[in-house]
């Protein structure tokens, strides 16, 4: 131990320690290691050093691999007694030539103070809770163990960062916007760049931001001082920004040497700075220059190190270690910063991107890359558009023609700030708060503070499209819009008072279409006890109140809703989204519901169904109406065709009709009831038991699905109407015009070859 102790330089502790759980733990780690009493010593106004001399498990006597951990190594045990445990103790090594600087999990060393042991990744504090001093003096014997074995980074080939404490202030950029700037400036031999940063705070230290790269020759001082007097784009005061340097080495050497006693002055800096083979010699003329041409207070440097490997984290293998020099007229002597020149290091802040947040959030909308648009940002779509944002996806146009008045704060995910803005506005604001420095935000996300036409939809091609509005008059321009390429449709709201979210996914080739797949799920009621009561809630409520309807917004003020049955859904929403976009489309479509029950006590379901691409024919007689049959539907007409043949037969759709998309829908089929008569050229359809299997598909699907239509086969021809079909078609046409809601004439002929609908 010739170099000596660092405890030799320490004075007794002349307190007493009368904390009872601290006196325990001491007196648990006197029988541990089997002394009778442990030497105290102050290591400053509150904290006691304990010096002890560990046994180190080494493979034999002396160094071990090259780094110089002994057998027994001397360790000081610091203890906040005051705060104890709520502050846990930390250890130091005691040796004064301990060679920290090849070791990682080290703390930076403070005050002239040897550097702490990292024993733990995260909080330390919280780690002892629980513990007593015996265990902490346990892993510091494995640390050391460890650290003699090359072993106390696990995680393969990747380099421990520097462990940071006691910093004043921080600095934020983008880690990996950083290295490509080291990279592509290395690479054409240059050794620095001179950039600005921002002022963010002056609290704690002060908070910075890396603004941008300064690009120029030699006279660029007046552009470097335009630049620094920047206002910002609202016309308020100017930012506070400050010139500093990224510096590097060029030699493309990795260095694995740590240096956790950080510098305080400039002549300690430049020290430090050769260490990981930096020019310091044309660094010291470089910031000469810059604070005699542009004297301002404070400079900041960022100095890259090379590493071996990848950090622990970033995505890359260079080191960055920030500082800043706070620099008075005094510093500067024959145009050269003074070595003295105060030098203090600054904890990196990564600033967030779309990137990191996709690596922070481990479960990405990995397949939403292309640009895509997200219509609707009221309660439910500002929720799932910042729940996508927030982990990376942010590629998106978003629109809504409405602004945000004080109603919506309940419910929207945006605050009361916003007040007046538009939605769309308010929230590509937002996301630029949340990304500061991302480029992607500016050239991704837009905002469109206006209605989606249908020309809007065909004019543009989208990755995705994304529906949220509950809006019947989007609903409508995006079923009747010919899009370019093959955009996924999303459709999501909540109905049933909240309690119910439905999320719409169409299949491959717009088929299912979202309107086939509402269809779908009213159909499904039929058989689903949970759907027929909830369509069943909304036919009563449309009845009595106007102001609810299937697929409720969230924009009125009467409309009774919470802010956690929209947090829940939008989750969900989002959750599914990623999952759905990250594969290939599939051909068919997909209906997620995400139920709330209240008993027995809160809770969420769900349930997913898939739905088979419809069979979809233009009229026969008017190809502006369009019938799209359910998957099945024809080819049960067809084989009661064949089992009926030679007779003729027929039967009932179900489903319903759209007369401002021009659609019917058929969501399945009644037989020919049994008094029905055919023979080989006609079919008379009969009543018995019709209206009552009617009415019980109205009543089970809420109104939403009843009678739309008939068809018989033509088993001999021919392949159009005949005289008595065109006769029962304007005897139905003056009936059905005669309803409180006027329903089109739908009749559908089959035959062996063909099949024929017509609408009147």
């Amino acid at each position: 131990m010739a170099a000596g102790l660092y405890s030799d330089g320490l004075e007794a502790y002349g307190r007493d320690i009368s904390r009872p759980d601290l006196l325990a733990s001491l007196a648990q780690l006197k029988t541990y290691l089997g002394v009778e009493t442990l030497t105290m010593l102050q290591w400053d106004n509150d904290r006691v050093a304990i010096p002890l001399l560990l046994d180190v498990n080494l493979p034999g006597h002396g160094t071990f691999g090259g780094v110089d951990v002994r057998a027994q190594e001397p360790v000081l045990l610091v203890i906040n007694p005051h705060r104890y445990p709520f502050i846990g103790p930390m250890v130091y090594p005691d040796r004064l030539d301990f060679p920290y600087d090849e070791l990682g999990h080290m703390y930076v060393a403070q005050e002239a103070r040897p550097p702490a042991f990292c024993l733990v990744r995260g909080n330390p504090h919280e780690w002892y809770q629980g513990k007593r001093l015996k265990d902490v003096v346990i892993r510091a014997a494995n640390w050391l163990s460890d650290g003699a074995a090359g072993e106390l980074s696990v995680d393969g080939n990747q380099f421990e960062p520097l462990r940071l404490d006691g910093y004043n202030g921080r600095l934020t950029y983008d880690y990996e916007e950083l290295v490509q700037l080291v990279q592509q400036e290395r690479g054409e031999g240059s050794s620095h760049a001179l950039c600005l940063f921002e002022q963010l705070s002056q609290n704690n230290g002060g908070h910075w931001q890396f603004y941008k790269r300064v690009q120029g020759g030699d006279d660029i001082t007046e552009a470097l001082l335009k630049m620094a007097e920047e206002v910002k784009e609202d016309g308020s005061p100017k930012v506070v920004r400050r010139f500093g340097l990224v510096t590097w080495s060029t030699d493309g050497i990795a260095y694995k040497n740590y240096n956790a006693d950080l510098p305080t002055n400039w002549g300690e800096f430049k020290t430090y700075c050769s260490k990981f083979g930096i020019e310091v010699d044309e660094l010291d003329v470089v910031m000469a220059s810059l604070a005699f041409r542009l004297f301002s207070g404070s400079i900041l440097v960022v100095v890259g190190i090379q590493r071996p490997f990848p950090l622990i984290g970033l995505p890359g293998d260079i080191e960055f270690a920030n500082f800043h020099l706070k620099i008075d007229k005094a510093d500067i002597v024959d145009e050269r910063l003074r070595d003295e020149t105060k030098v203090m290091f600054k904890k990196h802040e990564q600033l967030l991107t779309p990137g990191q947040a996709r690596r922070i959030s481990g479960f990405a909308a990995t397949g939403l890359t292309g640009h895509s648009l997200f219509v609707g940002l009221g309660a439910i779509g500002s929720r799932v558009a910042l729940h996508l944002a927030k982990s990376g996806s942010v590629n998106f146009s978003y629109a809504d023609e409405d602004s945000l008045a004080p109603h919506n704060f309940p419910r929207h995910v945006l605050g009361p700030h916003y007040t007046g803005m538009n939605k769309s506005v308010a929230l590509v604001e937002e996301l630029n708060e949340l990304y500061p420095g991302g480029a992607s935000i500016v050239d991704g996300a837009k905002a469109l503070d206006y209605g989606i036409s249908r020309s809007t939809l065909e004019n543009k091609s989208y990755e995705s499209i994304m529906d949220f509005t509950a809006s019947p008059r989007f609903m409508r321009e995006l079923v009747q819009a010919n899009m370019q390429g093959e955009p996924r449709i999303v459709k999501g709201y909540v109905s049933d008072f909240g309690n119910l979210g439905i999320l719409l996914f169409e299949g491959r080739g717009r088929n299912p279409r979202v309107d086939d797949l509402q269809a779908a799920l009213y159909a499904s009621a039929r058989n689903v006890p949970e759907l027929s009561a909830w369509l069943r809630r909304e036919m009563a409520a449309t009845v009595q109140a106007a102001d609810v309807v299937i697929g409720v917004g969230c924009h009125s003020e009467t409309t009774i809703l919470s802010e956690d049955k929209i947090a829940i859904h939008a989750g969900l929403f989002s959750g599914a989204v990623k999952m759905e976009t990250a594969d290939d489309q599939p051909a068919e479509g997909r209906i997620y519901l995400s139920q709330l029950k209240h008993e027995p006590f809160f809770q969420s379901t769900s349930t997913f169904i898939t739905v088979a691409p419809f069979d979809v024919l233009k009229a026969a007689n008017d190809p502006s109406w369009e019938v799209r049959y359910a998957a099945g539907v024809l080819s049960k007409l067809k084989a009661q065709m064949l089992k009926e043949y030679p007779r003729e037969t027929g039967g009932v759709f179900l489903g319903f009709a759209n007369y401002n998309t021009r659609t019917v829908h058929v969501v399945d089929v009644i037989d020919a009831p049994t008094d029905s008569r055919a023979n080989p050229v006609c079919f008379f359809r009969g009543i018995a038991g019709l209206s009552e299997s009617i009415d019980q598909v109205v009543d089970k699907t809420g109104g939403q699905i009843g009678y739309i239509g008939e068809w018989h086969s033509h088993p001999h021809g021919p392949e159009e109407l005949s005289q008595t079909d065109m006769r029962t078609v304007l005897r139905f046409r003056d009936e059905y015009a005669a309803y409180a809601t006027p329903l089109p004439v739908f009749l559908t002929i089959i035959t062996p070859t063909n099949i024929l609908p017509f609408i009147f």
